[in-house]
């Protein structure tokens, strides 16, 4: 599943194509930041999409992979 596909309205925000958003963060602040932004991306992407449920394998074969920046979650 190319998630990039599914809608072609759906505009990924910017922080989608830093590598760091893709690296889990030490520092626990920055790390709840960081996992606040991605449940933010999921619903938004998911809301868009018309998608209920989105198992594992389609999250890391999808949207929590980035080949632009040579990253996955």
């Amino acid at each position: 599943m190319d998630v990039k596909t599914l809608n072609t309205n759906y505009k990924f925000p910017e922080y989608y194509d830093w590598p760091f958003f893709f690296t889990i963060q030490k520092h626990t602040e920055t790390r709840l930041k960081q996992l606040s932004m991605w449940s933010e991306l999921i619903i938004n992407f998911c809301k868009s999409n018309k998608i209920w449920r989105i198992s594992k394998s389609q999250f890391a074969n999808g949207i929590g992979k980035n080949v632009r920046v040579n990253r996955y979650t």
